[in-house]
């Protein structure tokens, strides 16, 4: 027992006043570390979460979209047909030119159909900008993303 006692005795002499100190702030940087880490995996399950609702929402304005589209559609071919009717009507009343009604119904449909396949577009570069920023905030948000970028 007596080399367990001096070897007792002779270790404060091998310590480093300055370890316990050393140690102290690694457990700290540690302990804040793991905070952090906590912490990023709240907001990342945050982001997930509203970029699911965000899709969400996005699949429902396309359905949306969708129905609207299918109304115009509709409406547009309605006018055609009423356009074809009225055609009809002044063809055997005045005995007009049908060359003539046929291209102005043409042009009237053309006119519809492009104010329709205008909006459409419109709306879809408007989603795409929206899903785009989306993307882009989650991938700023994202741990890993900000390592690598």
């Amino acid at each position: 027992m007596a080399i367990a006692d001096d070897a007792e005795q002779a270790l404060p002499a091998f310590r480093v006043p300055e370890l316990d100190a050393i140690k102290a702030q690694i457990a700290e940087v540690r302990d804040v570390q793991g905070q952090m880490s906590e912490r990023l995996g709240e907001q990342s399950a945050q982001i997930l979460a509203q970029r699911h609702e965000a899709m969400e929402a996005s699949a429902r304005m396309e359905t949306r979209l969708d129905g609207r589209m299918n109304r115009m559609e509709d409406q547009i071919s309605k006018m055609g047909s009423g356009l074809e009717a009225q055609v009809k009507q002044l063809e055997s009343a005045f005995g007009v030119n049908m060359e003539h009604l046929e291209s102005t119904l043409g042009t009237r449909m053309e006119h519809a159909e492009s104010a329709a396949t205008a909006r459409m577009d419109r709306f879809e570069d408007k989603l795409e900008r929206q899903t785009d920023k989306l993307d882009q905030l989650i991938l700023l948000s994202s741990p890993q993303n900000r390592a690598i970028g």
